[in-house]
């Protein structure tokens, strides 16, 4: 423990991330701030559990959290086949603030079933220890602050819904989200964040059908709806990879 209190800047810029592996134990006086760009962070803020320190990510900011289990592919398309997981990347503070302009980005993981739940079409929730998790006492989401959602699905494809409960678990919470979004900005995905009356943040995605986006003509969309007599989350080869 340090004898004044902390306070940890973490800075990226434009064309360069900052990345984090490892834990950050940090006391009650301590400060995490994202003032600028994106950090990528494969760890847990107290990982013990206790409650202690500040995390803000600030207007500008992009805190990243992490959860690539074993034969999930990343947002970015880089596969994970070590047989090892170390769980998904988290936090335990007194105080969690994003800022107006502020993102909390989290990883959605999906796995084929060698180290996680084989997801079939139909809705389910994931567990929880498999997704992101930020415990606080107080959570204070501003007007404009972002929720990102970058599922990592194995083979690209996504069932009709997966629902992930109190990615923001607090005993306080003040605010909701201005904006949920993915990083690709998909038409096949719609996000939600709702708020229970427990001061919890939870967050459903659902699968657009291919024929009911928006802005298809008739044509097309009798087209999407072809291809939905045939999809399925376990398809294989060219085809699957079209889609």
């Amino acid at each position: 423990t340090a004898p004044n209190a902390a306070d940890i800047n973490l800075k990226a810029t434009a064309t360069r991330n900052g990345f984090i592996y490892g834990d950050i134990d940090v006391s009650a006086d301590d400060a995490i701030t994202v003032s600028n760009g994106e950090t990528k962070f494969d760890g847990v803020v107290n990982p013990e559990g206790e409650l202690e320190g500040s995390l803000t990510i600030a207007s500008g900011g992009t805190l990243y959290f992490v959860s690539q289990p074993h034969e999930t592919v990343s947002y970015n398309g880089a596969s994970n086949f070590n047989s090892w997981n170390d769980g998904p990347a988290g936090a335990n503070v007194d105080s969690f603030t994003v800022e107006s302009n502020g993102k909390l980005a989290i990883q959605m993981p999906l796995t084929n079933g060698v180290s996680g739940p084989l997801l079939a079409p139909a809705a389910l929730s994931l567990s929880l220890g498999s997704y992101p998790v930020i415990t606080a006492n107080t959570a204070v989401l501003g007007a404009g602050s972002i929720l990102e959602v970058r599922p990592s699905s194995w083979n690209g494809l996504y069932g009709n819904g997966y629902t992930l409960d109190n990615i923001i678990d607090a005993d306080s919470l003040t605010g909701t989200f201005g904006s949920v979004v993915t990083h690709t900005g998909t038409p096949l995905l719609s996000l939600a964040a709702s708020y229970d009356v427990d001061n919890n943040v939870d967050l459903t995605v659902t699968r657009v059908a291919f024929g009911a986006v928006n802005g298809l003509t008739s044509n097309q969309s009798a087209v999407g709806g072809g291809i939905e007599k045939v999809y399925s989350t376990d398809l294989t080869g060219d085809f699957a990879k079209l889609l």
